[in-house]
């Protein structure tokens, strides 16, 4: 046995350096609010705690956007392609408006080899945590990229001359 004391976690840390600073902040505020001469009054605190962190966010999905369009869109498409191709998907229909609709109806196909079944079930299985932990603009650019694979995948099962 060790006569090392036992060290403290490191989540234990990170806890207590997250509380000091916001002891320390709201001591600010109530510092900036005591102030007769400060602009920061009760309500602008309010409404700056309330607005920063939805600039913050929007910030934050335009960047992701920006990023996904010239970085991964052309990775997640090829992905998506190779994976169809790959597991021998059937061939889609035109009906969709939604690609969860396409890999609910090859996960659900008796007809559907099972490499195809066990890879839309996966993609299902994303789509539902994307939309569980409210990932929305990750669903919705995966949708999109998946529906834009899919229409080339169909034209792949077109036969005879083009006309």
């Amino acid at each position: 046995m060790s006569n090392q004391p036992n060290r403290v976690p490191v989540h234990w840390r990170n806890a207590s350096l997250a509380l000091a600073f916001d002891i320390l902040l709201g001591l600010g505020i109530v510092q900036l609010i005591n102030d007769p001469e400060s602009f920061w009054k009760f309500p602008h605190v309010v409404l700056a705690l309330w607005f920063i962190p939805w600039a913050f966010r929007v910030k934050a999905g335009i960047y992701y956007l920006f990023n996904y369009q010239f970085n991964e869109r052309s990775q997640v498409l090829l992905q998506i392609a190779k994976e169809l191709a790959d597991k021998h998907y059937p061939c889609p229909g035109p009906q969709y408006d939604l690609a969860e609709d396409y890999f609910t109806e090859v996960a659900t196909s008796d007809d559907a080899p099972v490499e195809a079944r066990l890879s839309a079930a996966k993609y299902l299985g994303a789509d539902a945590a994307w939309g569980q932990s409210q990932q929305m603009l990750t669903r919705w650019l995966f949708n999109r990229a998946a529906l834009e694979v899919i229409a080339g995948y169909r034209k792949t099962f077109e036969t005879g001359p083009p006309s």
